[in-house]
Order: C-alpha cells, then sequence, then structure tokens
C-alpha cells in the first residue's frame, strides 16, 4: 500500500513503499510467505518485540518504531472557464489522430480501430490545457473511457491520463469497475488535476469476491491521498 498506515497494536505502522523490508541475520529478506499478514506488518514497522506489536510482544521501547509514511497532500486546481472555439475541438481530425499517436496498439480498441467512432469530449482545464475523452472500450461488465490531457490547439502533445475511466466531474476523473458480473466485487480509481497533471489519488478494492454483499463489503485501500480544493 502507497501513502498509507494500518494499525499494528497501539499504534499506527507506515505501509508506504519508502521503508524497506529489515533483513535476517544472513542479509535476506524475511520470508514473506511464511508470517501472517500481522506478522508481517510489524515486521514491516520494525515493531516486533514491542509492548504494541500484535505478534511477539516484547519490552524493546516503542521509540524505536518506525514512524508511519505521511500522507500525501494533493492540491486540486479550479478550472477556467470553457471558450467559445472549445467545442468545435471535439470534431477535429487532427486531435483525433494526435491521441492515437500516445497509444499502444491495444490500448483502447475503439479509437484506434476505428470500426466505429466515438464522440470526443472537450473541456476546459486551464488557459492552454485540455481534457479529451472518448469511449475506450466495452465488455461484458464494463466500460472504459479514455481521458487525455492536450494543448488546446496543434501541436496537441496528448498525455493519457487512464483509458479506463467511469466520469469527470470539475476536475476528477473517477474508474468504478465490477472485478466479475455478479457486482459482488469492485475496483475504483481517481486523478485529480493540479493545474499542470493528474495525479492519482485513490486507488482501492472491495475485496475478494465472495457473495458477501452486492457492491462489495468492505474499502480495501491500495493508494491514499489527502486532496484539498
Amino acid at each position: 500500500m502507497r501513502g498509507c498506515s494500518f494499525p499494528c497494536g497501539r499504534a499506527p505502522i507506515s505501509c508506504g513503499a519508502q521503508q524497506p523490508l529489515p533483513r535476517t541475520p544472513a542479509g535476506n529478506p524475511p520470508n514473506a510467505h511464511a508470517a501472517s499478514p500481522g506478522q508481517r506488518g510489524c515486521r514491516h514497522a520494525d515493531r516486533l518485540h514491542t509492548p504494541g506489536a500484535l505478534l511477539r510482544k516484547g519490552n524493546r521501547p516503542e521509540a524505536t518504531v518506525l514512524p508511519a509514511v505521511p500522507v500525501p497532500v494533493v492540491r486540486q486546481a479550479a478550472l477556467v472557464a470553457t471558450r467559445p472555439g472549445d467545442a468545435a475541438l471535439a470534431g477535429s481530425a487532427a486531435l483525433r489522430a494526435a491521441l492515437k499517436t500516445s497509444l499502444a496498439p491495444d490500448a483502447c480498441d475503439v479509437l484506434v480501430s476505428g470500426e466505429r467512432v466515438e464522440p470526443l469530449t472537450v473541456r476546459r482545464l486551464s488557459a492552454d490545457k485540455l481534457l479529451v475523452s472518448t469511449q475506450c472500450w466495452m465488455g461484458a461488465d464494463n466500460v472504459g473511457e479514455g481521458y487525455w490531457v492536450t494543448n488546446d490547439r496543434a501541436p496537441f502533445n496528448p498525455q493519457l491520463v487512464t483509458t479506463s475511466g467511469s466520469d469527470e466531474d470539475e476536475g476528477s476523473i473517477h474508474a468504478a469497475h465490477k472485478i466479475r458480473g455478479l457486482g459482488d466485487c469492485w475496483s475504483s480509481d481517481s486523478w485529480t488535476w493540479n493545474g499542470r497533471r493528474f495525479v492519482h489519488t485513490a486507488d482501492a478494492t472491495t475485496g475478494m469476491c465472495r457473495l458477501v454483499a452486492a457492491g462489495g463489503a468492505w474499502d480495501m485501500p491500495i493508494l491514499v491521498t489527502r486532496v484539498i480544493k
């Protein structure tokens, strides 16, 4: 998990990738498969053998425990009002061609194949940047929209954000997809406009697909940030 923490005993521990796993006396990483999740978490935070450890409690001082990684802060930028000529760019063949150049051959089948032409949606982000979107793929249970940041005139220089978006709202792109058709487990992501680019600000699932609840039973974050408007 990135930019977040979870409890191990009485105090939070880091689950950020910034802290390396401790090594055994032989210099090798511990066998992650042989340890329980709680033990791995306590080892990762160097909390083993302290009073607050979930497992293997001891008398080692709590002051030796690694601190939690701070949650990253992203400042969401306000959008600029749409200009009269922006809507016309949705019909630009040059813009559509530029979007294709930013893609791998199988990244956005609908756009790349040209078998059917889906409309472009254009939204102004700043004085010289636009957000352009169009449908990229459709499956039995999910649909993916492609989102790009482009210049507002040629050369458009498109920068791909995602090909699996679901919707956009005032500078935030969201994605929500069923992991399987029954709808008992989902994945979700969010990206936030900071005035220069879209930053990945959330990534989560609802856990394993076990028919516990429609829409998923839990909120299990993989990426956590704090977005400030």
